[in-house]
Protein backbone atom coordinates (compact mmCIF):
# COMPACT_ATOMS: atom_id res chain seq x y z
CA UNK A 1 0.00 0.00 0.00
CA UNK A 2 1.47 3.62 -0.89
CA UNK A 3 2.15 5.80 2.48
CA UNK A 4 1.39 8.76 -0.06
CA UNK A 5 -2.49 7.59 0.09
CA UNK A 6 -3.01 5.52 3.26
CA UNK A 7 -5.20 6.02 6.41
CA UNK A 8 -1.79 5.90 8.33
CA UNK A 9 -0.29 8.35 7.58
CA UNK A 10 -1.83 10.97 9.60
CA UNK A 11 0.86 13.81 8.85
CA UNK A 12 -0.09 14.15 5.51
CA UNK A 13 -0.95 17.31 3.87
CA UNK A 14 -4.78 16.35 2.70
CA UNK A 15 -5.65 13.30 5.43
CA UNK A 16 -6.14 12.62 8.92
CA UNK A 17 -5.93 9.48 10.45
CA UNK A 18 -8.27 6.91 8.24
CA UNK A 19 -9.17 9.51 5.92
CA UNK A 20 -10.54 12.33 7.15
CA UNK A 21 -10.28 14.99 4.96
CA UNK A 22 -8.16 18.37 6.61
CA UNK A 23 -8.85 21.99 5.21
CA UNK A 24 -6.10 23.45 3.66
CA UNK A 25 -4.87 25.82 6.66
CA UNK A 26 -3.84 22.86 8.23
CA UNK A 27 -1.73 21.51 5.18
CA UNK A 28 -0.24 24.86 4.92
CA UNK A 29 0.69 24.80 8.50
CA UNK A 30 2.09 21.54 8.44
CA UNK A 31 4.41 21.85 5.07
CA UNK A 32 5.30 25.39 5.56
CA UNK A 33 8.44 24.53 7.73
CA UNK A 34 9.72 21.63 5.44
CA UNK A 35 11.41 22.12 2.21
CA UNK A 36 9.19 20.10 -0.35
CA UNK A 37 11.60 18.97 -3.30
CA UNK A 38 8.92 18.60 -5.41
CA UNK A 39 8.13 22.41 -5.54
CA UNK A 40 11.36 22.73 -7.67
CA UNK A 41 10.47 23.02 -11.44
CA UNK A 42 13.88 21.38 -12.28
CA UNK A 43 13.32 18.31 -9.64
CA UNK A 44 9.68 17.84 -10.74
CA UNK A 45 10.94 17.27 -14.55
CA UNK A 46 13.53 15.33 -13.06
CA UNK A 47 11.46 12.54 -11.28
CA UNK A 48 8.92 12.79 -14.01
CA UNK A 49 11.64 11.67 -16.47
CA UNK A 50 12.17 8.85 -14.12
CA UNK A 51 9.09 7.89 -13.45
CA UNK A 52 8.83 7.51 -17.79
CA UNK A 53 11.97 5.68 -17.92
CA UNK A 54 10.68 3.32 -15.38
CA UNK A 55 7.40 3.19 -16.84
CA UNK A 56 8.88 2.23 -20.06
CA UNK A 57 11.65 -0.12 -18.55
CA UNK A 58 8.86 -1.88 -16.93
CA UNK A 59 6.38 -2.65 -20.01
CA UNK A 60 9.38 -3.86 -22.35
CA UNK A 61 11.43 -5.67 -20.18
CA UNK A 62 8.58 -8.02 -18.13
CA UNK A 63 6.44 -8.19 -21.74
CA UNK A 64 10.14 -9.60 -22.98
CA UNK A 65 10.08 -12.09 -19.53
CA UNK A 66 6.73 -13.34 -20.52
CA UNK A 67 7.50 -13.80 -24.19
CA UNK A 68 10.35 -15.69 -23.55
CA UNK A 69 8.54 -18.51 -21.57
CA UNK A 70 6.13 -18.73 -23.84
CA UNK A 71 8.19 -19.65 -26.48
CA UNK A 72 10.59 -21.32 -25.20
CA UNK A 73 8.81 -24.76 -24.26
CA UNK A 74 12.34 -26.12 -22.20
CA UNK A 75 11.76 -22.91 -20.00
CA UNK A 76 8.42 -24.08 -18.90
CA UNK A 77 9.22 -25.15 -15.65
CA UNK A 78 7.14 -24.14 -12.11
CA UNK A 79 9.63 -21.35 -11.42
CA UNK A 80 9.39 -19.64 -15.12
CA UNK A 81 5.67 -19.99 -14.78
CA UNK A 82 5.98 -17.96 -11.29
CA UNK A 83 8.06 -15.60 -12.48
CA UNK A 84 6.27 -14.84 -15.39
CA UNK A 85 3.58 -14.38 -13.19
CA UNK A 86 5.36 -11.74 -11.25
CA UNK A 87 6.28 -10.27 -14.35
CA UNK A 88 2.38 -9.59 -15.13
CA UNK A 89 1.79 -8.44 -11.90
CA UNK A 90 4.59 -5.70 -12.30
CA UNK A 91 3.33 -4.56 -15.65
CA UNK A 92 -0.14 -4.06 -13.98
CA UNK A 93 2.05 -2.57 -11.14
CA UNK A 94 3.36 0.03 -13.88
CA UNK A 95 0.43 0.75 -16.15
CA UNK A 96 -1.89 1.73 -12.67
CA UNK A 97 1.12 2.60 -10.43
CA UNK A 98 3.59 5.23 -12.37
CA UNK A 99 0.81 7.64 -14.25
CA UNK A 100 -0.71 8.09 -10.34
CA UNK A 101 2.14 9.29 -9.05
CA UNK A 102 3.03 11.03 -11.91
CA UNK A 103 -0.45 12.81 -11.59
CA UNK A 104 0.19 13.38 -7.92
CA UNK A 105 3.71 15.39 -8.59
CA UNK A 106 1.80 17.65 -11.59
CA UNK A 107 -1.29 18.46 -9.28
CA UNK A 108 -0.63 17.63 -5.86
CA UNK A 109 -1.25 14.89 -3.06
CA UNK A 110 -3.72 12.64 -3.82
CA UNK A 111 -5.32 14.41 -7.00
CA UNK A 112 -7.46 12.80 -9.24
CA UNK A 113 -7.84 14.40 -12.73
CA UNK A 114 -11.04 12.22 -14.02
CA UNK A 115 -14.85 13.31 -11.54
CA UNK A 116 -18.13 12.08 -11.09
CA UNK A 117 -18.41 8.32 -11.01
CA UNK A 118 -16.05 7.08 -13.81
CA UNK A 119 -13.79 9.12 -11.26
CA UNK A 120 -14.52 7.14 -8.18
CA UNK A 121 -14.72 3.91 -10.25
CA UNK A 122 -11.19 4.45 -11.21
CA UNK A 123 -10.02 5.47 -7.90
CA UNK A 124 -10.99 2.61 -6.09
CA UNK A 125 -9.85 0.19 -9.30
CA UNK A 126 -6.24 1.76 -9.89
CA UNK A 127 -5.47 0.96 -5.86
CA UNK A 128 -6.63 -2.06 -6.02
CA UNK A 129 -5.27 -3.49 -8.96
CA UNK A 130 -1.93 -1.73 -7.92
CA UNK A 131 -2.28 -3.46 -4.30
CA UNK A 132 -3.52 -6.67 -5.81
CA UNK A 133 -0.22 -6.91 -7.91
CA UNK A 134 1.74 -6.37 -4.75
CA UNK A 135 0.09 -9.22 -2.96
CA UNK A 136 0.51 -11.50 -6.04
CA UNK A 137 4.00 -10.62 -6.26
CA UNK A 138 4.60 -11.75 -2.49
CA UNK A 139 2.36 -15.05 -2.78
CA UNK A 140 4.72 -16.11 -6.15
CA UNK A 141 7.46 -15.30 -4.37
CA UNK A 142 6.49 -18.06 -1.48
CA UNK A 143 5.15 -20.21 -3.78
CA UNK A 144 8.89 -19.94 -5.98
CA UNK A 145 10.88 -20.64 -2.42
CA UNK A 146 8.47 -23.68 -1.57
CA UNK A 147 9.18 -24.88 -5.35
CA UNK A 148 12.70 -24.79 -4.88
CA UNK A 149 12.69 -26.49 -1.46
CA UNK A 150 11.40 -29.63 -2.75
CA UNK A 151 13.56 -29.55 -5.44
CA UNK A 152 16.49 -28.97 -3.10
CA UNK A 153 15.66 -31.05 -0.13
CA UNK A 154 13.49 -33.64 -1.67
CA UNK A 155 15.34 -33.97 -5.53
CA UNK A 156 13.70 -37.39 -5.97
CA UNK A 157 9.99 -36.34 -5.16
CA UNK A 158 8.05 -34.56 -7.88
CA UNK A 159 6.29 -31.45 -5.84
CA UNK A 160 2.49 -30.84 -6.48
CA UNK A 161 3.77 -27.19 -7.19
CA UNK A 162 5.79 -28.34 -9.82
CA UNK A 163 2.73 -30.45 -11.59
CA UNK A 164 0.28 -27.62 -10.88
CA UNK A 165 1.62 -24.70 -11.42
CA UNK A 166 -0.89 -23.40 -14.29
CA UNK A 167 -3.50 -24.17 -11.89
CA UNK A 168 -1.66 -22.35 -8.51
CA UNK A 169 -1.42 -18.98 -10.63
CA UNK A 170 -5.00 -18.34 -11.51
CA UNK A 171 -5.73 -19.09 -7.31
CA UNK A 172 -2.63 -16.56 -6.44
CA UNK A 173 -4.79 -13.72 -8.36
CA UNK A 174 -7.95 -14.86 -6.71
CA UNK A 175 -5.98 -14.65 -3.20
CA UNK A 176 -4.71 -11.40 -3.96
CA UNK A 177 -7.30 -9.96 -5.12
CA UNK A 178 -9.54 -11.41 -2.39
CA UNK A 179 -7.21 -9.60 0.37
CA UNK A 180 -7.81 -5.65 -1.61
CA UNK A 181 -11.74 -6.16 -1.96
CA UNK A 182 -12.08 -3.85 0.97
CA UNK A 183 -10.43 -0.61 -1.37
CA UNK A 184 -13.72 -0.92 -3.01
CA UNK A 185 -15.93 0.54 -0.34
CA UNK A 186 -12.99 2.39 1.48
CA UNK A 187 -11.74 4.44 -1.38
CA UNK A 188 -13.40 7.45 -2.16
CA UNK A 189 -13.54 10.75 -4.17
CA UNK A 190 -13.76 14.03 -2.54
CA UNK A 191 -14.73 17.91 -4.35
CA UNK A 192 -12.57 20.21 -1.96
CA UNK A 193 -10.92 23.70 -2.50
CA UNK A 194 -8.10 22.09 -4.63
CA UNK A 195 -8.44 22.39 -8.73
CA UNK A 196 -8.88 18.21 -8.59
CA UNK A 197 -10.88 15.77 -6.92
CA UNK A 198 -9.37 13.93 -3.88
CA UNK A 199 -9.02 9.82 -4.02
CA UNK A 200 -8.63 8.75 -0.36
CA UNK A 201 -9.61 6.36 1.82
CA UNK A 202 -12.68 6.84 4.23
CA UNK A 203 -12.79 3.99 7.03
CA UNK A 204 -15.86 3.19 9.51
CA UNK A 205 -13.24 3.26 12.57
CA UNK A 206 -9.45 3.78 13.56
CA UNK A 207 -9.91 0.27 14.87
CA UNK A 208 -10.81 -1.22 11.80
CA UNK A 209 -7.98 0.26 9.79
CA UNK A 210 -5.83 -1.03 12.58
CA UNK A 211 -6.27 -4.32 12.42
CA UNK A 212 -6.45 -4.44 8.41
CA UNK A 213 -3.00 -2.90 8.33
CA UNK A 214 -1.45 -5.16 10.67
CA UNK A 215 -3.03 -7.98 9.01
CA UNK A 216 -1.78 -7.25 5.21
CA UNK A 217 2.02 -5.50 6.82
CA UNK A 218 2.59 -7.66 9.89
CA UNK A 219 0.70 -10.65 8.50
CA UNK A 220 1.42 -11.02 5.13
CA UNK A 221 4.90 -9.42 4.56
CA UNK A 222 6.61 -10.36 7.88
CA UNK A 223 5.34 -14.10 8.13
CA UNK A 224 6.12 -14.16 4.05
CA UNK A 225 9.84 -12.90 4.73
CA UNK A 226 10.32 -14.94 7.96
CA UNK A 227 9.35 -18.56 6.10
CA UNK A 228 11.27 -17.61 2.66
CA UNK A 229 14.61 -16.74 4.96
CA UNK A 230 13.95 -19.87 6.87
CA UNK A 231 13.40 -22.22 3.57
CA UNK A 232 16.61 -20.47 1.79
CA UNK A 233 18.68 -21.21 4.90
CA UNK A 234 17.72 -24.63 4.70
CA UNK A 235 18.17 -24.68 0.83
CA UNK A 236 21.96 -23.35 1.16
CA UNK A 237 22.73 -26.01 3.91
CA UNK A 238 21.55 -28.52 1.17
CA UNK A 239 23.57 -26.97 -1.56
CA UNK A 240 26.75 -26.74 0.76
CA UNK A 241 26.60 -30.30 1.30
CA UNK A 242 26.13 -31.32 -2.29
CA UNK A 243 29.49 -29.85 -3.02
CA UNK A 244 31.51 -31.64 0.18
CA UNK A 245 30.17 -34.86 -1.81
CA UNK A 246 30.44 -33.39 -5.77
CA UNK A 247 33.61 -35.85 -6.16
CA UNK A 248 31.64 -38.91 -5.81
CA UNK A 249 28.97 -37.85 -8.52
CA UNK A 250 28.41 -38.52 -11.94
CA UNK A 251 28.94 -35.56 -14.39
CA UNK A 252 24.79 -35.59 -15.02
CA UNK A 253 24.12 -35.48 -11.24
CA UNK A 254 26.66 -31.83 -11.60
CA UNK A 255 25.03 -30.66 -14.15
CA UNK A 256 21.66 -30.58 -12.66
CA UNK A 257 22.89 -29.26 -9.49
CA UNK A 258 24.52 -26.74 -11.42
CA UNK A 259 21.43 -25.95 -13.35
CA UNK A 260 19.32 -25.81 -9.83
CA UNK A 261 22.01 -23.44 -8.42
CA UNK A 262 21.34 -21.04 -11.44
CA UNK A 263 17.54 -21.57 -10.96
CA UNK A 264 18.39 -20.57 -6.91
CA UNK A 265 20.59 -17.44 -7.53
CA UNK A 266 17.47 -15.75 -9.92
CA UNK A 267 15.41 -16.96 -7.29
CA UNK A 268 16.63 -15.58 -4.69
CA UNK A 269 17.99 -12.06 -6.28
CA UNK A 270 14.56 -11.50 -7.11
CA UNK A 271 13.59 -12.12 -3.16
CA UNK A 272 16.38 -9.74 -1.93
CA UNK A 273 15.23 -6.73 -4.48
CA UNK A 274 11.43 -7.41 -3.63
CA UNK A 275 11.66 -7.09 0.18
CA UNK A 276 14.59 -4.50 -0.14
CA UNK A 277 12.38 -1.74 -2.39
CA UNK A 278 9.12 -2.74 -0.53
CA UNK A 279 10.33 -3.14 3.41
CA UNK A 280 11.06 0.33 3.81
CA UNK A 281 7.46 1.21 2.57
CA UNK A 282 6.05 -0.96 4.87
CA UNK A 283 7.88 0.49 8.14
CA UNK A 284 7.06 3.91 6.96
CA UNK A 285 2.98 2.87 6.92
CA UNK A 286 3.33 1.44 10.18
CA UNK A 287 5.64 3.88 11.73
CA UNK A 288 4.54 7.28 10.50
CA UNK A 289 0.99 7.29 12.84
CA UNK A 290 3.29 6.79 16.12
CA UNK A 291 4.49 10.65 15.41
CA UNK A 292 7.80 8.91 15.58
CA UNK A 293 9.71 10.49 13.36
CA UNK A 294 9.63 14.23 12.39
CA UNK A 295 6.68 15.42 9.35
CA UNK A 296 9.62 16.65 7.43
CA UNK A 297 11.58 13.37 7.37
CA UNK A 298 8.54 11.49 6.54
CA UNK A 299 7.85 13.30 3.72
CA UNK A 300 11.43 12.65 2.49
CA UNK A 301 10.87 9.20 3.17
CA UNK A 302 7.73 9.19 1.38
CA UNK A 303 9.17 10.02 -1.69
CA UNK A 304 12.12 7.78 -1.09
CA UNK A 305 10.19 4.59 -0.89
CA UNK A 306 7.36 5.59 -3.84
CA UNK A 307 10.42 6.04 -5.92
CA UNK A 308 11.60 2.50 -4.42
CA UNK A 309 8.38 0.82 -5.14
CA UNK A 310 7.66 1.76 -8.95
CA UNK A 311 11.81 1.08 -9.62
CA UNK A 312 10.97 -2.50 -8.33
CA UNK A 313 8.69 -3.30 -11.40
CA UNK A 314 11.41 -2.40 -13.99
CA UNK A 315 14.01 -4.66 -11.98
CA UNK A 316 13.23 -8.21 -12.21
CA UNK A 317 14.06 -8.21 -16.23
CA UNK A 318 17.71 -6.62 -15.25
CA UNK A 319 17.75 -9.68 -12.87
CA UNK A 320 16.83 -12.01 -15.01
CA UNK A 321 19.28 -10.79 -17.49
CA UNK A 322 22.38 -10.92 -14.74
CA UNK A 323 21.59 -14.47 -13.47
CA UNK A 324 19.82 -16.30 -16.23
CA UNK A 325 21.35 -17.42 -20.13
CA UNK A 326 18.28 -19.03 -21.21
CA UNK A 327 16.59 -14.95 -20.78
CA UNK A 328 19.42 -13.41 -21.95
CA UNK A 329 19.46 -15.81 -24.92
CA UNK A 330 15.54 -15.38 -25.45
CA UNK A 331 16.01 -11.66 -25.16
CA UNK A 332 18.11 -11.12 -27.64
CA UNK A 333 15.93 -13.27 -29.84
CA UNK A 334 13.54 -11.47 -29.87
CA UNK A 335 14.81 -8.09 -29.70
CA UNK A 336 16.54 -9.12 -32.77
CA UNK A 337 13.59 -10.17 -35.10
CA UNK A 338 12.00 -7.08 -34.28
CA UNK A 339 14.67 -5.27 -35.91
CA UNK A 340 15.14 -7.43 -38.55
CA UNK A 341 11.18 -6.92 -39.72
CA UNK A 342 12.25 -3.43 -39.30
CA UNK A 343 14.49 -3.41 -41.41
CA UNK A 344 12.79 -5.65 -43.96
CA UNK A 345 10.17 -3.06 -43.58
CA UNK A 346 12.72 -0.17 -44.09
CA UNK A 347 14.05 -2.20 -47.42
CA UNK A 348 10.74 -2.99 -49.04
CA UNK A 349 9.70 0.78 -48.52
CA UNK A 350 13.28 1.80 -50.02
CA UNK A 351 12.49 -0.15 -53.15
CA UNK A 352 8.65 0.71 -53.77
CA UNK A 353 8.26 3.52 -56.31
CA UNK A 354 5.90 6.21 -56.99
CA UNK A 355 3.23 5.48 -58.88
CA UNK A 356 3.96 7.78 -62.04
CA UNK A 357 7.22 6.41 -61.64
CA UNK A 358 6.13 2.79 -61.90
CA UNK A 359 3.83 4.48 -65.20
CA UNK A 360 6.54 5.92 -66.54
CA UNK A 361 8.96 2.71 -66.04
CA UNK A 362 6.44 0.93 -67.69
CA UNK A 363 6.50 3.53 -70.74
CA UNK A 364 10.11 3.22 -70.85
CA UNK A 365 10.27 -0.22 -70.96
CA UNK A 366 7.58 -0.78 -73.32
CA UNK A 367 9.12 1.62 -75.85
CA UNK A 368 12.46 -0.67 -75.00
CA UNK A 369 10.84 -3.73 -76.40
CA UNK A 370 9.13 -2.22 -79.24
CA UNK A 371 12.74 -1.21 -80.39
CA UNK A 372 13.93 -4.45 -79.44
CA UNK A 373 11.34 -5.73 -81.75
CA UNK A 374 12.88 -3.40 -84.71
CA UNK A 375 16.35 -4.25 -84.62
CA UNK A 376 15.62 -7.16 -84.09
CA UNK A 377 14.78 -8.17 -87.63
CA UNK A 378 17.40 -6.34 -89.10
CA UNK A 379 20.22 -8.26 -87.66
CA UNK A 380 18.57 -11.84 -88.22
CA UNK A 381 18.68 -10.46 -91.95
CA UNK A 382 22.16 -9.26 -91.07
CA UNK A 383 23.40 -12.71 -90.40
CA UNK A 384 20.91 -14.20 -92.82
CA UNK A 385 23.47 -12.00 -95.15
CA UNK A 386 26.86 -13.24 -93.53
CA UNK A 387 26.10 -16.74 -93.74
Amino acid sequence: MDPTNSSYTSEGPRTEPWGTPTSNSTMDNKTEACYNPEENPVFRAGVIILYCVIFLASIIGNALIIITVRRNPHMHSAVNLFIANMAASDILQAIFGVPRVITEVLCGRESWLIGGKVGIFTCKLAYFVQDTSLSVSVISLIVITVERFYAVIFPLQVSLLRKNSKIIIPVIWILGASLHAVYFHIFTLRDGNAPYPLCYQKWSSPKVAMVYYTVIFAGLYCLALLSILIMYTLIIARIQHKKSTSAQESKLRKSRDAQERKIFSVAVAITVVFFACFCPQTVLVIVAPLNAIPFCHIEVLRFVTKVMEQTYSAVNPILCIIFSLNYREGFISILSRVAGRSNTINKSKRVRLPREMKIRGNDVQSASNSKLKETTPKILKTSDLET
